[in-house]
């Protein structure tokens, strides 16, 4: 919206060099030659849009103040004039109102409900794929990954409004689901990268919604097979504050050495949480046997630490209890022939044959039909 006033008329009115601004003072005029100059977008300088119900048309009032900057001479001759000027304000004021004819496709009539929308009733989806063409979602409830692998993260938001954005305020790699638990995995940590293998991507959209995008390196000492990937989002508006109350976006040029406190602040105040479950395929201590080296002609001898974490641990506990249970098999075996064959030797046989011999020779000596063990036990 452009307003322009001949300089010729404000003089006539008893304005000589008047200060020109829109409702909002810090919107002042721009002048040439002949004409003083205000300019404002659509919705800027405390504009009022009014849209016509059942319309594409829309009403967009402002003012302009006009206010004596010459001191008490130019305003006795503006109060003579045609009363222009206030005895008490010494300054005047013209409403402005343009009308404005939308697009029919163009999403400006249904803004202001979108202004009043809540900030809960936006949500953020986060979706990882396996190269950096980011086509073809999996839309998994968990994504699959295996150590030095890169994953191309792509974060979508639900705001629909051209002027609502966001900012990626954290990102970080947890055993827990609890958003809340720290990690010592962290990729991305007050808006910058603390992970080496980051790399910010340039960001598209995709069904009228904005993402943002970049990609990392997976490289977890979580000896675990499910972990999540947690993120910290910040809504903020492209250009004003606006009706969503929304703090400025930070500027793509902006690094991470010259963010101030006064930009960090109003974004963390308006953080929402997105998570994505992980699922490693081959976590620390696993067999690595289906991922065979770049060039097996290279040995890297005892320090390769894929010969080190050959066998996991419950599979290595479970042969050494086999061997201790095989040894205790084989010991009672052995215990069991040592005991048998002991009783068969251990008796000695003259005495088994004693009482025989006995009673066989008594009964040749004595020639008695009847023998008592004390007879036995004297003949003896």
């Amino acid at each position: 919206m452009v307003v322009s006033i001949e300089k010729e008329k404000l003089k006539e009115k008893g304005f000589n060099n008047p200060i020109l601004t829109f409702r909002d003072s810090s919107c002042r005029a721009i002048t040439n030659a002949t004409h003083y100059i205000l300019e404002t977008p659509l919705r800027g300088c405390q504009t009022i849009e009014l849209p016509m119900p059942g319309s594409s048309v829309s009403l967009h009032i402002n003012s302009v103040n006009v206010q004596i900057n010459d001191g008490p001479q130019d305003h006795e001759e503006a109060r003579d004039g045609l009363g222009l000027l206030s005895e008490e304000n010494q300054h005047s004021s013209i409403e402005i109102t343009c009308t404005y004819m939308s697009e029919r496709n163009e999403p400006s009539k249904p803004k202001p409900t979108q202004d009043l929308q809540p900030i809960s009733s936006i949500t953020f989806n986060i979706e990882l794929y396996n190269t950096n063409l980011f086509k073809t979602p999996l839309h998994q409830a968990f994504y699959a990954l295996s150590q030095n692998q890169t994953v191309f993260v792509e974060v979508t938001s639900s705001a629909s409004h051209p002027d609502v954005s966001f900012t990626i305020t954290s990102c970080l790699i947890s055993p827990q689901m609890d958003p809340a638990m720290d990690s010592d995995y962290k990729l991305i940590e007050t808006f910058c990268p603390v992970d080496d293998s980051v790399t910010f991507l340039p960001s598209g959209s995709s069904a009228g919604r904005e993402n943002k995008r970049f990609s990392f390196t997976f490289s977890s000492t979580f000896n675990r097979p499910l972990l999540f990937l947690h993120c910290q989002l910040s809504l903020c508006s492209k250009t004003t504050k606006g009706s969503q109350q929304l703090p400025l976006c930070l500027k793509p040029d902006e690094g991470c050495q010259s963010l101030s406190l006064d930009k960090i602040l109003p974004l963390m105040m308006n953080t929402k949480a997105s998570v994505k479950s992980l699922v490693v395929i081959d976590q620390p201590g696993t067999s690595s046997w289906p991922e065979p080296p770049v060039d097996p002609t290279k040995g890297k001898g005892s320090d390769d630490p894929k010969i080190i974490y050959v066998l996991d641990t419950p599979t290595v506990a479970a042969i050494a209890f086999a061997a201790f249970l095989i040894g205790v098999l084989l010991t009672g075996a052995l215990w069991f022939i040592y005991t048998q064959t002991g009783e068969t030797t251990a008796p000695p046989p003259a005495q088994k044959s004693l009482p025989a011999s006995e009673n066989s020779s008594t009964a040749h000596s004595i020639g008695s039909t009847q023998s008592t063990p004390c007879s036995s036990s004297s003949t003896a």
